[in-house]
């Protein structure tokens, strides 16, 4: 598991979280803050709330610093930014956790600490996570992060028997990301007008169908056709792509599925039928 992936993982996992303490944590202390005069009998319920808030807290921070080290690439500043408000809301949440245990010893003061605490908690969760997500997802979406669908890893065995093998010949490629097509080529593989293929470094592996674009099942069955028969095929297609229904109609099998993102800052190509995985 990558870095980043773990890093998402954690960030995830503390997200689920502040939803996890915060919804007991609500419905604990609602009943007696309704009641300041009788906060002293609700007191078991309140210090049960204040733990789980307080862990709410700590969760808030960790999903900025999880993600900070993921978004700081697109855009720093934003990313700090993105730090600063979730542990001011952090911040806001302790403010009211100490005002609600304050409550049950106030005395004639209570009523006034129950108002300090409605504020907190209309100005930490109640809206700085709005001032949060204008923050980061301007950067998840700048960053790839955002998912587009699925991808199917897909594999398969070529066909054969077809004419001269016209579909991978080596030919100018035809439509955008020539920087990517240009990086494939650049560590050996072969690009056509509508695909780009690795071929095996040694026997026994997989050719790779690297990208493909327009022509989906087209280019797809020239090139099963153009590769010796018997020849193991691998390749990722997105889920909703008419190519994918292809291939499993064609004899592939689907060897996993995962969350299609895409480059930061880049648009796939319309008709994008193959993709590299991690690469589009």
């Amino acid at each position: 598991m990558s870095h980043t992936r773990r890093l998402a993982f954690v960030a995830g996992f503390l997200y689920l979280l502040t939803v996890v303490t915060s919804i007991p944590a609500l419905a604990l202390k609602d009943p007696v803050l309704a009641d300041p005069a009788t906060a002293a009998a609700g007191a078991t319920a309140l210090h049960w709330a204040a733990g789980l808030e307080f862990v709410l807290a700590l969760a808030c921070i960790g999903t900025a610093v999880a993600l900070f080290p993921v978004v700081r690439r697109v855009d720093e500043a934003t990313a700090l930014g993105f730090v600063g408000s979730r542990t001011l809301e952090a911040s806001i949440i302790v403010m009211g956790v100490l005002a609600m245990l304050s409550v049950t010893v106030a005395g004639p003061a209570a009523e006034a600490l129950v108002g300090m605490h409605d504020w907190a908690f209309l100005v930490g969760p109640g809206t700085l996570p709005a001032v949060n997500a204008l923050l980061l997802a301007p950067l998840l979406l700048r960053a790839g992060l955002v998912p587009r669908g699925t991808v199917r890893y897909l594999r398969g065995v070529a066909e054969g028997g077809g004419p001269p093998p016209v579909a991978i010949v080596p030919a100018r490629w035809a439509h955008g990301r020539a920087d990517l097509v240009a990086h494939f080529a650049g560590c050996g593989s072969i690009v056509t007008s509508h695909a780009v293929l690795r071929m095996p470094a040694q026997p026994g592996d997989p050719v790779v169908i690297q990208r493909v674009v327009d022509g989906g099942a087209r280019v797809l069955a020239a090139v099963l056709r153009a590769l010796p028969a018997g020849v193991e095929v691998e390749c990722c297609v997105p889920s909703t792509h008419p190519a994918a229904a292809w291939c499993l109609g064609h004899g592939f099998v689907q060897s996993d599925e995962d969350v299609w993102c895409t480059t930061g800052g880049v648009l796939p190509d319309a008709g994008l039928a193959v993709v590299h995985p991690g690469l589009w």
